[in-house]
């Protein structure tokens, strides 16, 4: 049975809006005002009469921003294991009240300028967004029919889209991305949380999970019924069956470990590809396009305005394409859209590359993609400091974009190399709208004023075009595939240690490339381009052998699977 019915979209909508929202949100919220945080930060450490040195300053910031990442590296690996223990529901209700206490920790440093509690909340934001990565495709992939399985686990990318693109209209300076209202854009998921909470109490519990663990056989009945939409049992009898199956295995196996599942033959495959193809989404080379995103616009002739709505328009285009994943996951082989997506990119990183290079040659002078603040002879009040933050706020929205991507976790350590110092003197008329006599007060001018947009002709637009054309073919595969593909072909049992080593593996590669990717582009630049490739070329060449879950349809049920695959890599449920 196919059939959508209320209790199944109250428990997706309690789980997407309440959870992935949020993390979502929390994963692009520091992005657009950047050096308003960057210079609170700074004067916070002023305050204590502490020295902020640029190197200083840089460590806090890149400390911040790598917290994140770490702790949705942890909660990935921890969430599958809480959700069996304490059930898929009361495990939501744990994502979202983590998430609420982040943003009580941003309001408490805030109030108290502790930049500790500001980097703690980081974390506990991180760790939330890592336990509903998890959770949430595993709640949803037990709740829904599992035909549509892979259409329902890709709403986990959607949210994460959707709330990035929430978070950049709220960043901007007109709205909350100014020097007064950051801290209610940093405390911006609550809301999220708030409606979650409240359809959490009318969402049904994971069938799975009272059939496996609570071992409540009648309940999961009446559940499952419930969830189809029928009171007789004869209709779900083909989903009662794989319940029983994956309890008889269960049984005989025990729990499921990393160590279980590699010594199973019919699972150790599916593991792998797991992990690889959420290895290759960290290697598609997302953040490195968007890093270079700014010098993108300028040589296709953006200024101004113009490169804000270009960033727009491409966060907009990442959720259409994360919505237009839906109908692909149902329609389409995995191996197909992996293929399509990764050929796309390959040649994208091509075009990519040629064209900077005739960009950069026809060019004398191609400025910095980042800004630089040092200390001036000057004073200046509260109102000023906001003007001079902002002015070159074109140039860092659009260089500063990491998680542009429909499911792209933001990168470590952009904005934090040295050539971006904040060098601070005292931050104390960033608190007062009087004006300060005292030279010591806050003093800063940019050291690179916005510069005049470089044309680069026929080379411009082809950057550009293909840059457009790169986040046309991530959402096609690389973006949705890697969160639905353990859904789909993992049984009941080992599902939860297969999404566990999938997110883990997604939010760890995340912290590595962005930890590496700053230092290959200094020494390679654009040519860094082609390690994405040649890394990218090498998986789509092994994903040909890419199990295909029974989910997926082609104009008919999913066919047999390829000469050599057992049957038992296709999972009944």
């Amino acid at each position: 049975m196919s059939r959508v019915t209320l209790p199944l979209v109250i428990g997706t909508l309690a789980a997407v809006v309440g959870s992935i929202l949020p993390a979502g949100h929390s994963l692009g919220v520091i992005n657009t005002p950047e050096k308003i945080i960057r210079a609170w930060l700074a004067s916070s450490y002023v305050d204590r009469a502490w020295d902020v040195s640029p190197e200083l300053e840089v460590v806090l910031w890149s400390t911040v921003v790598a917290a994140f990442v770490a702790g949705a590296a942890l909660g990935a690996a921890v969430a599958p294991k809480l959700a069996d223990c304490a059930g898929r529901r009361f495990s939501l209700f744990i994502t979202q009240f983590i998430c609420t206490v982040s943003a009580i920790l941003f309001g408490v440093c805030y109030l108290h300028e502790y930049v500790e509690l500001m980097i703690l909340g980081r974390f506990v934001a991180g760790l939330s967004a890592g336990m509903s990565t998890c959770i949430v495709t595993l709640y949803i992939s037990e709740i829904c029919p599992p035909s549509l399985s892979g259409v329902f686990s890709a709403l986990v990318p959607l949210g994460f889209t959707l709330g990035m693109l929430i978070s950049y209209i709220e960043g901007f300076p007109s709205v909350l991305g100014n020097e007064c209202s950051w801290i209610y854009l940093m405390c911006g998921s609550l809301p999220y949380v708030g409606a979650g909470f409240f359809l959490l109490v009318f969402a049904p519990e994971s069938p799975t999970f009272t059939y496996l663990f609570n071992k409540e056989f009648g309940d999961a009945v009446k559940e499952l019924c419930s969830l189809r939409g029928t009171s007789d049992e004869a209709e779900v009898a083909g989903e009662l069956a794989a319940l029983e199956s994956a309890a008889q295995r269960s049984t005989n196996a025990g729990s499921w470990t990393i160590k279980k599942i590699m010594g199973d033959s019919s699972l150790r495959r599916l593991l792998i590809f797991v992990f690889l193809l959420n290895v290759a989404q960290q290697l598609s080379g997302v953040n490195a396009v968007f890093y270079y995103s700014t010098l993108v616009y300028r040589s296709a002739g953006l200024q101004g305005q113009q490169v804000v709505v270009a960033t727009f328009c491409i966060f907009l285009m990442n959720v259409v394409m994360s919505a237009t994943a839906l109908p692909l996951l149902r329609y389409f082989r995995r191996r197909a859209l992996l293929t399509v997506s990764m050929t796309g990119t390959i040649a994208c990183f091509i075009v990519l590359v040629v064209s900077l290079s005739v960009v950069q040659e026809s060019s004398d002078d191609i400025p910095l993609l980042v800004a630089s603040v040092a200390p001036v002879e000057e004073s200046i009040n509260s109102t000023n400091m906001t003007r001079q933050i902002f002015r070159n706020s074109n140039i860092v929205l659009d260089t500063k974009y990491p998680g542009m991507a429909p499911i792209q976790p933001a990168s470590l350590f952009n904005n934090c190399t040295v050539e971006d110092p904040v060098t601070i003197r005292n931050f104390s008329a960033m608190k007062t709208s009087e004006p300060s006599s005292n030279n010591n007060d806050l003093q800063f001018e940019d050291q690179m004023t916005e510069p005049q947009p470089d044309e680069g002709g026929w080379a411009g637009v082809c950057a550009l075009v293909a840059t457009v054309i790169f986040v046309l073919a991530y959402g096609v595969g690389l973006g949705p595939v890697p969160y639905s593909y353990a859904a789909e072909t993992f049984p009941d049992g080992p599902r939860s240690v297969a999404l566990a080593v999938g997110g883990t593996a997604n939010w760890g590669g995340n912290f590595l490339v962005g930890l590496l990717f700053p230092l290959i582009q200094r020494h390679m630049q654009h040519y860094s381009f082609l390690l994405f490739t040649t890394f990218t070329l090498v998986l789509l060449i092994v994903f040909q052998w890419l199990p295909e879950p029974k989910s997926c349809k082609s104009g008919q049920e999913l066919a047999e699977p390829n000469p050599g695959e057992s049957s038992e890599l296709l999972p009944s449920r």
